[in-house]
Parts: structure tokens; sequence; C-alpha cells
């Protein structure tokens, strides 16, 4: 008598149940806080297995992926419509809040570095190495160079348009 085994079964892929549920929330605090139509034009058609129900969009069969997927959608929404501000506030306050009720510290360490960036800034710093560190402040020194450089040529510009500026009214006077 043979036995044959079963096929290998697919991995899933990594999740993090706190964000799931940040994900989940999210999408709640989302419909209460942006224009209803605004948001479902937004998600249709780029989620598959985003389905609409009679209580709104569930997104129990969305991927781990998808759901960061929707979390990103969902805070540009946000800072859209509220400001970057406010959005960073709210993700952040739905995400304590499941942080807190979950009692999942761990969890919530692992799970702000897929949030988008700007949420919990300080936690994330907080728990990067000395290299990491080091890299996030080369970045941040590189984009305040490209930022100085296209001031200091924007200024130049306004600079020379003036002096042609103050060149004609010399003439005309």
């Amino acid at each position: 008598m043979m036995f044959f085994r079963k096929t290998a079964q697919p991995t899933k892929e990594k999740q993090n149940a706190y964000i799931t549920t940040v994900a989940d929330e999210y999408l709640k605090h989302s419909f209460r806080k942006l224009d209803d139509k605004k948001l479902r034009d937004s998600l249709k058609g780029k989620f598959a297995s985003l389905k609409y129900t009679l209580s709104g969009f569930d997104p129990s069969n969305l991927s781990y992926k998808e759901k960061l997927t929707l979390l990103s959608v969902l805070y540009d929404l946000n800072i859209e419509k509220l400001g970057k501000k406010q959005a960073v506030k709210d993700l952040e306050m739905v995400a304590t809040r499941i942080k807190d009720r979950m009692g999942v510290k761990k969890a919530f360490e692992k799970g702000i570095q897929d949030l988008p960036e700007g949420v919990f800034e300080m936690e994330r710093l907080e728990g990067m190495t000395k290299e990491g560190l080091e890299d996030k402040a080369k970045e941040l020194v590189s984009e305040l160079e490209k930022i100085k450089s296209l001031e200091n040529r924007s200024t130049e510009k306004q600079t020379s348009e003036l002096s042609s500026e103050r060149d004609m009214l010399e003439a005309v006077v």
C-alpha cells in the first residue's frame, strides 16, 4: 500500500496581526472623517478582494501586502483632506488605541516599520541601530542640501529678475 504525501502548502506571507487590525480600523476611521463618495471612488478597482457589503467595505480578504497598500492610500487621502499633521495624528491615535487594547508591544515595534513614512517617527528612531541612525542622518542631510541648492537657485533667479527690472526702470526714469 502506498501513501501519497500532500504537496507542500504555500507558505503564508509575512504578516503582523497588529498592522492588519490597524488597517481595518483605519478604514472605518477614514469613512467617518472623509467624504464617503471620494473614498469609495479612490478604493474602487484598486483592491480586487475588497468587497462592499451592507455595512461598508470588508477588508478581511485582503492580503497583508494589500492591507499595507490600503493604509497608504487612506493615509494619502487623509493628508489631502485634513493636512499632514492631522493625518499623522489620526493614524497614530488609531494605532495606539489598538496597541493598548491588544497589549502587543513587540508587534507594535515591528509593525510601525510598515506604516507610512512620518507616522511614529520618534518610535522608529528609538528602535534603530547606530548604523541605521547614521544612514538616516546622512539621508536627511542630503535632502536638506538639495533643498538648500534649489532655494539658492531660486534666490539667484529672483535676484537676476529684480536686477533687470531695476535697470529697465532706471532707463525709463
